[in-house]
């Protein structure tokens, strides 16, 4: 009598415990939606970084102190360069000296594409096949080449490939309000 007693009580046990977890799934429901797709927006943002964001707010999320350079010599005076290898994506942005607004903001994160599919990655002919031929292209030395969509708000920086001599894939990709590119590059 004992053991079927025991028995009764471990399969009520059992049947509790499925009922709870059946009721906890139940409870919990389909999955929610993937999370967003990693996305470069012309003229607004890279990923949850936009172009209103501040510097304060940058310095503040990542833990990593930014690198602050002067800007090559492709850049207007007056202008500092910060890079964060740590969030995602990897920052590149640049601001006016001693102000907190960004006029600029890149990546070199592969996995961060535009609406039409362009990024890191991407050659010059899909980048002209959806923008058509660039509004300014910056040679600043033998190295680069940026192909600046001033009315888009978007800039890819391709650097020269010896072997193809030519300018190869797209190595950093940077979004701008609309309009401002000569606030930021030397443009002729």
């Amino acid at each position: 009598m004992k053991a079927r007693t025991w028995a009764a009580r471990a399969a009520g046990a059992m049947a509790l415990v499925c009922a709870v977890s059946v009721g906890a799934w139940a409870q919990m429901g389909p999955p929610g939606p993937p999370p967003p797709a990693p996305l470069i927006v012309p003229g607004r943002s890279i990923g949850k970084w936009t172009l209103d964001t501040k510097l304060v707010d940058l310095i503040e999320q990542n833990v990593a102190q930014a690198t602050i350079v002067s800007p090559s010599n492709e850049f207007q005076k007056g202008l500092w360069y910060h890079e964060w290898h740590n969030p995602n994506p990897p920052l590149v942005v640049l601001t006016p000296y001693g102000s907190v607004n960004l006029i600029m903001l890149g990546t070199y994160d592969k996995s961060f594409k535009t609406p039409e599919g362009l990024g890191v990655g991407s050659t010059p002919q899909q980048i002209t096949a959806v923008y058509n031929d660039a509004q300014i292209t910056l040679r600043p030395g033998v190295g680069s080449e940026t192909l600046i969509y001033n009315t888009v708000g978007i800039a890819f920086d391709l650097p020269y490939d010896a072997l193809v001599k030519g300018y190869s894939v797209v190595e950093r990709v940077y979004v701008f309000r609309i309009g401002q590119a000569a606030l930021i590059w030397r443009v002729p």
